[in-house]
């Protein structure tokens, strides 16, 4: 609400502004108009304000504890189809059938980008979650079960 206001009062001044230029004069609103004034842009710095992960140093550094031999990778395998490629997809691009459900990306588990990151950065994001990716802490209390999605997460990375 709060930055519904300050917007409204940035465009009632462009409209004073307009007409002290053109020497018309400005419309007039009331209070309920000024409230109810949609804001169909967002500005890109809070779009990605909003979206960017917090990651903390500890969890960035962190190593996983287990190796991607193929019996983890099994392991990581059914741990992911049963708690994420509801969302994130079998193939990891985040075309999952409840994707559609969100508002904000959620990732795209092949991409160079994502796969830049740490292995502990990975982790956090998964694990603990943040924005719509929710706390798995509880869902998969095993924190090598995680490790072990980790290291199947790291098996989708595009073939290009």
């Amino acid at each position: 609400m709060k930055n519904v206001s300050i917007i409204g009062l940035l465009v009632i001044g462009l409209i004073f502004q307009n007409c002290k230029n053109n020497k018309t004069q400005p419309a007039v609103l009331n209070n309920d108009e000024i409230e109810t004034i949609e804001i169909v842009d967002i500005l890109e710095s809070e779009k990605e304000a909003e979206t960017k992960w917090i990651v903390p140093s500890n969890f960035k550094k962190m190593k996983n504890p287990t190796y991607a031999t193929d019996d983890n990778l099994i392991i990581g395998k059914a741990l992911y189809t049963k708690h994420c490629i509801s969302c994130h997809g079998k193939s990891g691009v985040g075309d999952g059938p409840k994707a559609d459900e969100f508002d904000s990306d959620i990732g795209d588990f092949t991409s160079k980008k994502f796969h830049s990151q740490t292995e502990g950065t990975i982790y956090y994001k998964s694990y603990v979650g943040q924005h719509d990716m929710p706390n798995y802490e509880k869902k998969i209390p095993g924190t090598n079960d995680m490790w072990l999605i980790v290291n199947h997460i790291k098996t989708l990375e595009r073939q290009e």
